[in-house]
This record gives C-alpha cells, sequence and structure tokens, in this order.
C-alpha cells in the first residue's frame, strides 16, 4: 500500500513539474515576443538600443557618416570657389574647433582665455592669404596679448599661457595649410582631358579636398576597423579606445586616398609624390 502511494505521489510530481515547465515556457514565449515588439517600436521612432552594442556602434557611423557628408560639400563648395571662401569656412571650423579644446582641457583652478585664443584662431585661415608674413603677424599679436593678460590678471599661470596658445595654433594654425594649398593655384597650369578643361582653381580644390578626404578615411576606417578588431590598445590612459589596429588601418585608408587621386584626369599627380609628399 505504501509502495503504491510513493509512486502515486511521484507521477503527481512529475505531471507537477511538466506543468511548471510549460508554464515556464509559455512565459518565455510572451517574454521574446513583448522584446521583439519593444525593439520594433524603438526601430519604428529611431531610438537606441542601449543594450545593443554593435547597433549603438552602427548608429555612431551613421551620425559621423551625416555629418562628414554635410562637412565634404561645403569644403568643395568652399574650396572650388575661391580660396577666400575657404579660407572664411576654416575661419569658423577653427573657432568652433578652440572652444572646444578650450572646454575639454579645462581643468580645476585653470583660468583659459576664451577671449584671446578663440579669436586668434578665427585670423589664422585669414592670415594665409597673406603669406607667411601675415601667420606671423598674428601670432605677433597673440604672443602681446597672452603676456599682458598674464601681467594684468595675477590669476594666470604659465600652463594657462601655454593651454591658450596651443589651443588657438593646434586648431587654426594648422587649418591655414589647406588656405596654402588652395592659393597654390599659380603654380599648375590649364590642363585638358576626357574634354575637361582643369583650370588651376580646379586642381587646387581638387588637392584641398584630397587632404581633407585622406583625413576623413583615416579617422572613418581606424574607426570601424578599431572597433571591430581592435585588440592592442595604443595609449590606454589617454584614449582607451585607440588600437593599433585602427591606427594601421586608418593610415592604409588615407594611403589609397591620395593613391586614387593619381588616377584623376588633368591633374598629373604623379604617385611617388602622392604617396610620399
Amino acid at each position: 500500500m505504501g509502495h503504491k502511494e510513493e509512486e502515486k505521489r511521484q507521477d503527481t510530481d512529475i505531471f507537477t513539474i511538466d506543468e511548471r515547465l510549460k508554464a515556464l515556457k509559455k512565459d518565455e514565449a510572451k517574454i521574446d515576443e513583448s522584446i521583439r515588439e519593444y525593439e520594433t517600436k524603438l526601430w519604428s521612432k529611431g531610438g537606441p538600443l542601449k543594450d545593443n552594442p554593435a547597433f549603438a556602434r552602427i548608429q555612431s557611423f551613421g551620425v559621423r557618416l551625416v555629418y562628414g557628408i554635410v562637412y565634404v560639400l561645403l569644403i568643395l563648395t568652399a574650396s572650388a570657389y575661391s580660396a577666400k571662401s575657404l579660407a572664411f569656412l576654416l575661419a569658423i571650423f577653427s573657432a568652433i574647433n578652440a572652444f572646444e579644446f578650450y572646454r575639454m582641457t579645462r581643468v580645476k583652478g585653470s583660468v583659459q582665455s576664451y577671449l584671446i585664443g578663440i579669436p586668434a584662431a578665427f585670423l589664422f585661415p585669414f592670415s594665409a592669404l597673406l603669406g607667411v608674413y601675415g601667420l606671423s603677424l598674428v601670432i605677433l599679436i597673440l604672443m602681446i596679448s597672452l603676456c599682458t593678460w598674464f601681467i594684468i590678471d595675477l590669476r594666470t599661470r604659465i600652463i594657462d599661457i601655454a593651454f591658450t596658445f596651443f589651443g588657438a595654433c593646434y586648431t587654426g594654425l594648422m587649418l591655414s595649410s589647406m588656405v596654402f594649398i588652395r592659393d597654390s593655384a599659380s603654380v599648375f597650369e590649364t590642363s585638358y582631358a576626357y574634354g575637361i578643361t582643369f583650370t588651376p582653381n580646379m586642381i587646387a580644390a581638387l588637392l584641398t579636398l584630397g587632404v581633407f578626404a585622406s583625413v576623413w578615411a583615416n579617422d572613418s576606417l581606424a574607426y570601424v576597423f578599431g572597433s571591430l578588431f581592435g585588440k592592442h590598445k595604443m595609449v590606454p590612459k589617454l584614449s582607451p579606445k585607440k588600437s593599433w589596429e585602427g591606427f594601421w588601418a586608418g593610415i592604409a585608408a588615407s594611403v589609397l586616398v591620395w593613391y586614387a587621386m593619381t588616377f584623376i584626369p588633368g591633374l598629373n599627380l604623379p604617385v611617388c609624390l602622392a604617396l610620399f609628399a
């Protein structure tokens, strides 16, 4: 009698477990369905899937791509029009970049001068239209302004002067080289290829675009390749996401851009000059 009761109890326990498993499977199916509905809503609304790193990377790259396309169109239009229009556009970019630089490098106790650094960064591309003398004049005015600021404001430290000076030069002076390239149209001669007349202005604009295209290719491929295959970190303390794999992928992308530039008819750009200059 006791043996039969034990078997009956075991059968009841097995039935109960089976019922619980079936209920759990139903609940799991409901949860999966809810997750799919939630993801569908987010996709339809354009919302980010925060728990999906791959989607976050794709979304970030998409935003960069859109900004890059707008950036290309602005640079190409300004460069093709004239050196002055390019200088004006680069002056705006320089001022924005200088502001971001000072904002990122600002630490507790620092008193970096936005009123000196940002105007200097803005003036650098315009001064490039006057050649080396124009750049030298802006640098001289910047140094005199910083020395005056250091004497008048007792809170100012040497490190504040250094960051302010470096920020203006790093943003404005660096971009001024693009104005030099665009303003070098006088050294080129008019050429003809496939029925197209390549004027000196057009050639200079193409070279300017090549510089920006190589930088964009470097940044984009380094980001994508580093995100997917990056394992060896370059400088973890300063930039934990930068990897050597992304670095070399970016270099290869820049080289390929300049190699492709040699195939543009009418440009007559030697391969050795494009790859190693």
